[in-house]
């Protein structure tokens, strides 16, 4: 695993490549349900401790996190959720909106709401009128 340039150190690029190394070695045999045995397992279990308690004590996936020369790949390659770079993307499609927009609030009670946007079709749009304004009309009851 490749670690992003000017953020990790020397030693512990070496320290970070040796978890990799390790677990290359153990995890295609363990991997495979008819060979795997209780050692492999224990030394697998042994490297992930190792290199979580290793990235707790150097602090190395949030450096990553917090720099501004991750890019995607890195914070993909590390399963980094952290920071704007990955919550900024919008998760529907967006579009800038040239027409008048109306709003909708309905209160559904217990301090949640519904909104609803739609353009504003009563105003005119290019001289013309493409529907009706709505009226507003109360029922008086008998």
């Amino acid at each position: 695993m490749p670690m992003p340039r000017g953020l990790i150190r020397a030693a512990e690029v070496t320290q970070w490549t040796s978890f990799n190394t390790t677990d290359g070695n153990y995890f295609p045999n363990w991997s495979n349900k008819k060979i795997r045995t209780t050692d492999m397992t224990n030394n697998l279990k042994a490297n992930i401790k190792s290199c979580l308690n290793f990235n707790k004590t150097n602090k190395i996936l949030d450096r990553i996190a917090a720099s501004t020369s991750a890019t995607l790949l890195d914070l993909e390659t590390f399963d980094i959720h952290a920071g704007s770079t990955l919550k900024s993307a919008p998760v529907h499609s967006t579009a800038n909106i040239a027409d008048i927009v109306v709003v909708n609030v309905l209160y559904l009670g217990g301090g949640r709401l519904q909104y609803n946007c739609r353009p504003d079709q009563t105003r005119p749009v290019n001289g013309r009128t493409s529907r009706k304004a709505p009226t507003t009309s109360k029922y008086v009851p008998r």
